[in-house]
C-alpha cells in the first residue's frame, strides 16, 4: 500500500484527495503557487502563522484584510501561534458555507487538532472549495522528521503536486509516515489533550532504525 493510500484509508478518504510534502510548509508554499498569482488577494487573520502571509506573498498576491474580496481565506483551527483559539466542528462547516459562496477556498489548517480536540475536526469532508492541511509529525512530537498531508478535491490537489517540487518526501519520512498513520484512530480515541507518549509499534519502529545507525563518531571521527 502506498503512502497516499494509506493516508486515505485511515481518514477514509480517497488517495487522489491526498497531498504529501516535506513539512506543511511545503504544502503551505505548493498551494499558495497553485492557486494564486498576481492581483490575487488572501485573507489571512492576524495573529496566526506567519508563513501564510509569506507564501501569499512568494505566490505573487497580497494579503487583504477584506474578507470578500479574497480568493482564499487561510483558518489555523486551533490557532497557532498565540491565541489557541479553537473553533468547533460547526463553526468551521459554516465558515466553508460562506467562503465557498462566495466562490473563494478555505485553507484549512488543522496541524494541531490532535492535540486539542480531534472531534473538531473537518478531515471526513470532502468539498471542492476546501484545502485542508494536517501534520503526523507535531501530534507525536517529530517535527524533525519533516512530512505533512494534505487533503482536497482531487483537481486542486493534482494542481498542488503538479507545482510541488519531486522526491522531497524521503524513504525515511515515508515509512515513518506510513507506520504513525495506522495510530491516528487510536490517538483520537485517547480524546482531547498531549498524546503520553509514541504509540508502541511506531515507538518500536523508532528504536530499530536508532539500532541501525551508526554512532556519530563513526561518522564524523574528528
Amino acid at each position: 500500500m502506498t503512502l497516499k493510500e494509506e493516508i486515505g484509508r485511515t481518514f477514509g478518504r480517497d488517495a487522489a484527495e491526498v497531498a504529501v510534502g516535506n513539512g506543511s510548509v511545503e504544502l503551505i508554499r505548493a498551494f499558495c503557487s497553485a492557486v494564486l498569482g498576481t492581483g490575487d488577494a488572501a485573507y489571512v487573520e492576524s495573529p496566526t502563522f506567519a508563513e501564510y502571509g509569506v507564501s501569499v506573498r512568494l505566490a505573487g498576491a497580497r494579503c487583504t484584510a477584506d474578507e470578500n474580496g479574497a480568493a482564499v481565506r487561510f483558518l489555523c483551527n486551533p490557532n497557532n501561534p498565540p491565541t489557541g483559539k479553537l473553533l468547533t466542528r460547526v463553526e468551521v462547516l459554516r465558515l466553508l458555507e460562506g467562503v465557498a459562496g462566495r466562490g473563494a477556498c478555505l485553507f484549512l489548517d488543522e496541524a494541531f487538532i490532535e492535540l486539542s480536540d480531534p472531534a473538531q475536526s473537518v478531515v471526513d469532508v470532502s468539498h471542492e472549495n476546501l484545502f485542508l492541511l494536517r501534520s503526523l509529525t507535531k501530534s507525536f512530537a517529530v517535527p524533525g522528521i519533516r512530512f505533512g498531508y494534505a487533503f482536497g478535491a482531487p483537481e486542486l490537489i493534482e494542481r498542488v503536486e503538479t507545482v510541488r517540487l519531486p522526491w522531497t518526501v524521503n524513504a525515511f519520512a515515508e515509512s515513518f509516515a506510513i507506520e504513525l498513520s495506522g495510530t491516528t484512530t487510536s490517538l483520537r480515541s485517547r480524546g482531547s489533550g498531549l498524546p503520553g507518549s509514541v504509540p508502541g509499534s511506531a515507538a518500536a519502529w523508532m528504536f530499530s532504525i536508532s539500532a541501525m545507525r551508526p554512532p556519530l563518531c563513526e561518522l564524523y571521527p574528528y
